[in-house]
């Protein structure tokens, strides 16, 4: 019993160490924490740059949590403001410098010398609203994203009167390539040629250089005649502006060497505390003026587009009766024509060029793109054959010459306009006015073929004299076009198909004021042989001797009769007499003996 009870004495001594050494244990983590949480602190301490207590900024409170901390950026002005001139490192930030101003420079002459030249800058004269209000929305965007220009402004106000020692030296410490000889060339804390030539010069090039992308962003959205055009013009310039940080981040990741990575590297990661409450509402301040600035400045394009002063500029020579219409008409992708198609508006600049083109003579009239060829006739100078009579949309008004209406496109539109328009001169409102029935134009015969023949007549395309009355509907409306020409050439013996085509029919009523002299075709021979008389004046004069137009009221066949070869004239003299050469004076109710008296 007493060896039991000293093994239980044991065991609770033995689990009374082993909580010690658990709690202990414990204890040595709980301080292995809080250790690294205190290295980590003194690590983070060693990369931010505190004000001196000869700073201005000394009164204010400097923790860590609480200040605004400045990080150098990532871009090759830094090399220039960290290491010394002349150096690899220094020396790219330079060639950084100038590849950007280069390329900036070169857009900036190619958008000058875009244009004519006759506006400012080349600015169109007008733009749409929504590209006005664009224009105005790419500014503040490109002012607020141009981090050139917001990034060198908070270096120097970050910087001012900055302890110059300890910003060298916290670049240097602990870095097999140090920046900065710090102690040969920083007199004292404040060095002002130090400060002048590491901070100063290095973000007034990079700000020079930031504004520049400004004043060429400005010049294209000032140009810019479409959104997104516009979007992508301003766009471009983003490229430009980034290649220092392109540069940057080359040489961060060894593409230059590994020495020059440890340098930029160097750069990273080291914090400033920006602590001058001042710089703030300076910086602040020098944005906002350079916003108003721009914005005054497109302004100004904004007054001499909507004032017409720029469209003036643009087409000195347009003569115009109201340049405010001129402008809402100009470069809208439809030609106007009228008085902007002309070669002193630029055939209304641009717009009417594929329409001159396709149409050389008919230039003078307005609006063609919209009433050449929309069905509707609108007559004057569209219908006229320089415009192919309103390109073919007057072709039923023209079938009535001497209808005169107001509205050619009411005629055959399926209404019966009364008055002027249900008349024979305008073809009954074009037919629309014209009711028949078939049983009362028939009703006049009894054979069934007669009737046969008159119901396949009506309609057919032509015109029949026998049908051409209003109770058959003017021979189903064929008859209406050469009724509204010949409205007093209404006669049974007349074939209308004979009247005006072209071969002059002097016989019966055709060749008469009625019929307008066989619809022209009479004209030319009634001039010239108004005495004459014949059914066929046609041969008159082509080159056969017709016997019954051998006569001096004729003109002697029209001079075919005045020398005469049967071997080869087919007219009817030579028909009649093949062996007689002398046709001149036979049949002239006279004896002229000779050889005219023979058996020829």
């Amino acid at each position: 019993m007493m060896i039991v009870d000293n093994t239980d004495e044991e065991r609770q001594a033995l689990n009374e160490e082993s909580t010690s050494v658990l709690q202990l244990k414990a204890s040595f983590e709980a301080l292995r924490i809080e250790f690294q949480s205190l290295r980590a602190h003194v690590d983070n301490t060693n990369n931010v740059l505190r004000p001196t207590s000869t700073s201005s900024a000394v009164n204010q409170k400097s923790e860590t949590d609480a200040d605004l901390l400045y990080i150098l950026p990532s871009d090759t002005f830094t090399f220039m403001m960290v290491y010394k001139p002349l150096t690899l490192v220094w020396n790219i930030g330079v060639f950084s410098f100038l590849l950007q101003m280069l390329l900036l420079i070169l857009i900036f002459i190619s958008q000058i010398n875009e244009g004519d030249g006759s506006t400012p800058f080349n600015v169109p004269f007008k733009v749409d609203n929504e590209v006005r209000i664009g224009q105005f929305a790419v500014i503040l965007v490109c002012l607020l994203s141009q981090d050139d220009v917001l990034t060198s402004l908070q270096t120097i106000c970050a910087l001012w009167k900055c302890d110059c020692t300890a910003f060298q030296e916290l670049f240097a410490s602990g870095h097999d390539d140090p920046p900065f000889q710090v102690a040969a060339e920083a007199r004292s804390s404040r060095d002002r040629k130090v400060y002048a030539l590491y901070i100063l010069l290095p973000n007034l090039l990079k700000f020079s250089q930031g504004v520049l992308v400004l004043i060429v962003t400005l010049v294209i959205i000032a140009q810019g005649k479409d959104l997104i055009e516009l979007l992508k013009d301003s766009t471009a310039l983003f490229f430009v502006s980034g290649i220092d940080n392109v540069i940057f981040f080359c040489a961060n990741a060894g593409y230059f060497g590994q020495k020059v990575g440890r340098q930029t590297q160097a750069t990273t990661k080291k914090a400033i505390v920006d602590v001058k409450k001042w710089s703030f509402k300076v910086r602040s301040i020098v944005v906002i003026i350079i916003g108003i600035l721009m914005i005054t400045a497109l302004s100004f394009v904004v007054y001499g587009q909507l004032s017409g002063n720029y469209f003036v500029l643009k087409y000195p020579d347009c003569d115009v009766t109201n340049n405010v219409t001129a402008i809402s008409k100009m470069t809208n992708g439809i030609c106007n024509g009228g008085e902007l198609n002309t070669l002193g508006c630029a055939f209304d600049g641009g717009d009417c060029i594929d329409h001159n083109l396709a149409w050389p003579n008919c230039r003078n009239v307005v609006d063609p793109d919209d009433k050449l060829g929309n069905e509707k006739c609108d007559g004057g100078l569209y219908n006229t054959p320089e415009c192919k009579y309103d390109d073919g949309d007057c072709e039923l008004f023209n079938t009535f010459p001497n209808c005169n209406i107001q509205s050619p496109t009411s005629l055959g539109d399926g209404t019966c306009d009364s008055g002027a328009y249900d008349t024979i001169l305008c073809g009954f409102d074009g037919g629309d006015c014209v009711i028949f029935d078939i049983d009362i134009c028939t009703s006049s015969y009894y054979n069934s073929y007669y009737i046969e023949i008159i119901t396949e007549e009506l309609g057919d395309g032509k015109c029949d004299a026998n049908n051409n009355h209003p109770n058959c509907g003017w021979d189903g409306l064929d008859c209406l076009e050469f009724n509204a020409k010949y409205p007093l050439c209404l006669f049974v013996d007349v074939e209308p198909e004979r009247v005006g085509d072209g071969k002059c029919d002097n016989f019966g009523v055709y060749n008469s004021l009625e019929c307008g002299y066989d619809g022209s075709d009479c004209s030319t021979f009634n001039l010239q042989y108004p005495e004459c008389e014949g059914v066929n004046p046609d041969v008159i004069g082509d080159g056969n001797c017709d016997f019954e137009y051998n006569n001096e009221r004729c003109g002697y066949d029209g001079l075919d009769c005045l020398s005469v070869d049967c071997r080869t004239d087919t007219g009817s003299f030579c028909t009649a007499y093949p062996n007689c050469n002398f046709p001149l004076l036979i049949g002239n109710g006279e004896c002229d003996g000779g050889d005219y008296n023979t058996a020829e």
